[in-house]
């Protein structure tokens, strides 16, 4: 999944509205254009954090059932594609807020090291 992430992320980094001819930014598909990067650019913290290895299956479920959009995490076919087509830019802020977006990898940090404190022990 990372790998198809990273893919994404350059080929819209490649894109960019701003060095396009002034004359094509009064077309109607340019303003489509801008407005699919600008969408795509608020959603890469998202997908950031969907990346990391902190996401655990209660994450899962809650943006599950934030988006109403259902994810087969644990299925062959899991890939970007199924999750950018969940509504998450219309849920975002839900969804940082019912997942531990913030708390999440300070938590996964003191796991690791609840672990080690039990192996030494």
């Amino acid at each position: 999944m990372y790998y198809l992430y990273n893919n994404h992320i350059t080929t819209v980094r490649c894109i960019r509205c701003h060095k396009l001819p002034k004359a094509l930014k009064e077309w109607h598909a340019y303003g489509q254009l801008r407005k699919t990067i600008d969408d795509f650019n608020e959603i890469v913290p998202l997908l950031d954090y969907m990346a990391n290895r902190a996401m655990m299956r209660r994450h899962w479920k809650r943006i599950q059932e934030t988006t109403g959009h259902a994810f087969d995490v644990d299925g062959e076919n899991f890939t970007l594609r199924n999750i950018l087509e969940a509504p998450l830019l219309q849920h975002k802020e839900d969804i940082e807020v019912k997942t531990d977006y913030f708390l999440t990898f300070p938590l996964q940090v003191l796991r690791r090291i609840l672990r080690r404190i039990v192996y030494l022990w």
